[in-house]
């Protein structure tokens, strides 16, 4: 076993024990973050343990939008398609939703005259 395996095995048996005491901490009353400071833990990442880092960050941003915003995004850009860019429509939310996260919603509903030539 290397000492890369070493330290993995050892993280992940810590951890364990860790969530382990935390289970019986929390159903005394305990705060989590009264336990990690008694554990020297970061909350942080203590958090990503008890979610299986499982955390809306992971989840794409095209999944994270409301639909009514989603829905009003392919809305305009299907009522203005050739004048109206990303940047644009993003504009018109002020603030809510990016020209990146735009792109990617309306990406399916591009047509084929709006893509670059292929070379």
């Amino acid at each position: 076993m290397t000492k890369r395996e070493k330290r993995k095995t050892l993280k992940n048996v810590l951890k364990k024990v860790l969530l382990e005491t935390w289970a019986n901490e929390k159903a005394r009353g305990v705060s989590l973050s009264a336990f990690c400071k008694s554990h020297g833990l970061s909350r942080n990442n203590f958090y990503l343990w008890l979610n299986n880092g499982k955390t809306i960050k992971q989840i794409s941003a095209i999944h994270r939008v409301d639909p009514k915003l989603k829905a009003k995004a392919v809305e305009i850009h299907l009522r203005y398609k050739g004048t109206w860019c990303a940047e644009t429509i993003s504009m018109v939310f002020k603030g809510l939703l990016s020209a990146a996260t735009i792109r990617k919603i309306i990406a399916p509903y591009r047509s084929a005259m709006n893509l670059p030539a292929e070379r």
